[in-house]
Order: C-alpha cells, then structure tokens, then sequence
C-alpha cells in the first residue's frame, strides 16, 4: 500500500493583497479603540444626585439622614469636614438656629477632638 502525499502550495500574496490586508487590519484596530473609548466615557460618568432638600427641623430627620448619605455618597465627599459643610448647607429654620453655634465654633478655632 502505497501512499502519496501531495504537497500543496499556496502562492505568495501579492503587493495589493497585503496593502488590502493592512487596510482592513487598521480599520479593525481604530474600531476597537473607538469602542474601547465609548466604553471608557460611559464608565467614568458619575451618576449627578439631586440637591439636598432644606431641612428645618420639623420633619422626619431619618429620612434627611438617608438622603444626606446617599448624597454624600454619590458626591465623593468623605473628608468630614467637607461633609458637615455640605450637610450644614441644608439647613434651616430651627435646625440651623441649632447648628450655627456649633459650626461657628468650628471656623473660628477648627476640629475640636
């Protein structure tokens, strides 16, 4: 039993071929980083929270409480100082006639411990 093993040659590219082939391959590769670059931009976009609704007092401070944190959160607020700043922001009426000594006393002599 006799086997033949026929050797099959594929011809060279020619010049055209391959300048074709590198066309094609650079309009992949700029594909992909466009899409990459989408991908990028929608990732780093940062969800933009609502304002923080005054608070006086006389309503339900759990609540104000949630919504401070979550808003705190979304800002990227995590210095302290930053965050009593925002928070006294939102005050008024009696419960900024509460916090305003306070929040004097911070400006004037800094972090008590």
């Amino acid at each position: 039993m006799s086997t033949s093993t026929q050797a099959t040659i594929t011809p060279e590219p020619t010049a055209q071929q391959l300048q074709n082939k590198i066309k094609e391959l650079k309009a992949t590769v700029q594909q992909l980083t466009n899409e990459v670059m989408t991908a990028q931009q929608l990732g780093s976009r940062k969800m933009k929270p609502k304002k923080l609704q005054p608070y006086n007092g006389k309503g339900n401070i759990q609540s104000f409480l949630t919504q401070v944190r979550v808003y705190l959160r979304l800002e990227g607020l995590t210095d302290p100082a930053n965050q009593i700043f925002a928070v006294a922001a939102c005050l008024k009426g009696d419960a900024l006639d509460w916090f305003e000594p306070t929040m004097k006393n911070f400006l004037e002599n800094g972090e008590s411990d």
